[in-house]
């Protein structure tokens, strides 16, 4: 939207935006409504200078004041230098700030040199010196930005070659590495620069919520999941600090569960590789209702093709409060997405997420005594892709692990693509999983991949497993297929729990299929917390 070219332009937006200064969700400052004026230095000279400005933000917020409000809190956005920062301050603004701060030294560099891209690490000095010298520059408060990352290529055509061959926006600097982790250094440095400044605002800028279009976006997404906000959460505190709500980026579903006892523990490098748990009664050292027993666990493994998904998703969120009124703790588990196995040179990628979730599992077996858990009652459980997982880690050497029980819901409980069209003609999925294109091309080179197969399917393991040591599975699906019918979702069809059941039955390994469609995959855990409460 263009800036208004009229003082009566500015006043007639502030009457239209006048209705949304009462909304409960609107920041306000000293009663006054928050409102930020971009490129704030250019409003100024269109409006004819400091003098006049501040003129015509007084008269905004007479406005205000008549509509029952103490006024308007103004910010300026966007000095470029000190000399800017001190004109918006004379010009009357309340506070100035930054919508980004993403084009530091290295931005330019990294342009200049031909590479197009620089690490995130580079924003936390740059935005830490902008801080400094545009609170130094203003006589009214800075509100300092943190910068979510940047990268404009979704902007940019595909035919386009990289790296670019003119610099013109979008083809410019693209910012990589912006880790969950690095961003709350970067937000843990902000709250710093704000406490240490008595006269300033308590708040910072965030660039931004949903910028997706430039890679400025802390929004559940496929990518990182809730990391941003985890690190929001870390630095700022959750309201109400007893509870976390989330939406699933996939599926677009809304829950709340209790906050985790102890959140984002690392079990590995990774961003990626960090688990939540849940122990009951919620505080750190808390027993189960059994006095002195340990609890055991369910290990939650997220779905989402390997390639998307949370710790925590709207499948355990159905069931974790049952599970911990029972006094059993609950795990919830993060790892590596395939695009970030690939990345880091496994094969086949989904080895890497497998890796991942069994040193999660073995992190807390590790940690077991100090988190009171009984390491002879771990269930595991999972939806779709993690549910594949959790009969992986079930089954693989002989039950390595020691699972009394696994509960997976909607499971691909086969990963070769032979038995899988000879069960389910329609079969699709899973080619990613083992670094191939699309199913054709997988099964076309499937003997290529056959000794990773027979490693990693879940019905593979079902035939090598000593009977004796296998654990109980319970096997969640939707509605079961009438005669001759074919899957519309070949991805999670029944007939994967019922061959398998099949399998397990040939083979005396204990297997139980269950159906009723989503609002019966809490009978999943229910049945889990029964194995392990035996």
């Amino acid at each position: 939207m263009k800036l208004p070219r009229t003082p009566e332009d500015f006043l007639n937006n502030i009457r239209y935006a006048k209705k949304f200064f009462h909304e409960p969700n609107h920041w306000m400052r000293d009663g006054k409504p928050f409102f930020s004026i971009y490129s704030a230095p250019r409003f100024v000279q269109d409006k004819g200078g400091p003098e006049k400005t501040r003129q015509l933000l007084d008269e905004a917020r007479k406005i205000a004041i008549a509509d029952g409000l103490a006024g308007i809190y103004f910010q300026g956005m966007n000095p470029q230098n000190a000399k800017d920062a001190k004109m918006l301050s004379d010009a009357g603004f309340d506070c100035i700030g930054s919508y980004n701060l993403a084009t530091c030294p290295a931005a330019f560099a990294c342009e200049k040199n031909g590479t197009f891209t620089f690490d995130y690490s580079e924003m936390l000095p740059w935005h830490q010196e902008c801080w400094k010298k545009y609170s130094a520059g203003a006589t009214v408060p800075y509100i300092p930005a943190v910068t979510a990352g940047r990268d404009v290529t979704m902007r940019c055509r595909n035919e386009e070659p990289f790296p670019w061959q003119t610099v013109r926006y979008p083809y410019g600097y693209i910012c990589l590495g912006n880790t969950p982790d690095k961003f709350q250094s970067l937000l843990e440095a902000a709250k710093k620069h704000v406490e240490a400044d008595p006269n300033a605002p308590r708040a910072i800028l965030i660039y931004g919520w949903n910028e997706y279009t430039e890679g400025g976006y802390i929004a559940p997404n496929n990518f990182d999941a809730d990391g941003a906000l985890r690190a929001v959460a870390a630095v700022f505190g959750r309201k109400p600090a007893s509870e976390y709500t989330y939406v699933n980026p996939s599926t677009k579903q809304l829950f709340t569960i209790p906050s985790a006892t102890y959140e984002n523990i690392p079990y590995g490098p990774h961003p990626k590789q960090k688990i939540d748990v849940f122990l009951p009664g919620g505080r750190a050292g808390a027993r189960p209702s059994r006095s002195g027993a340990r609890a055991p666990v369910v290990i939650y493994l997220h779905g989402g093709g390997w390639s998307g998904g949370a710790m925590e998703d709207h499948i355990l969120g159905s069931s974790i409060r049952m599970l911990l009124d029972r006094g059993i703790a609950v795990v919830g588990t993060g790892y590596r997405y395939i695009r970030d196995t690939r990345a880091d040179g496994v094969k086949p990628p989904v080895q890497g997420c497998l890796d991942d979730c069994e040193n999660a599992l073995k992190f807390v077996k590790a940690h077991a005594a100090e988190w009171n858990l009984d390491t002879s009652r771990i269930g595991l459980a999972g939806g779709s892709a993690g549910a594949c997982t959790a009969l992986y880690l079930a089954l693989k050497d002989g039950n390595m692990h020691g699972i009394r029980a696994v509960a997976p819901i909607i499971a691909q409980t086969s990963m070769d693509p032979q038995e899988m069209k000879a069960w389910i003609p329609n079969s699709k999925y899973g080619a990613h999983a083992f670094g191939y294109r699309n199913f054709n091309e997988w099964l076309a080179h499937r003997a290529e991949c056959l000794a990773d197969i027979e490693r990693i399917s879940p019905a593979a393991l079902a035939r090598k497993i000593d009977p004796a040591r296998a654990p109980q599975i319970f096997l969640q699906y939707g509605s079961p297929l009438k005669p001759g019918e074919i899957a519309k979702d070949p991805t999670h069809s029944p007939v994967f729990g019922e061959r398998f059941k099949e399998l397990c039955a040939e083979r005396g390994i204990p297997c139980k299929v269950n159906y009723g469609g989503k609002a019966y995959f809490g009978d999943a855990f229910t049945w889990l917390a029964g194995e392990l409460l035996r």
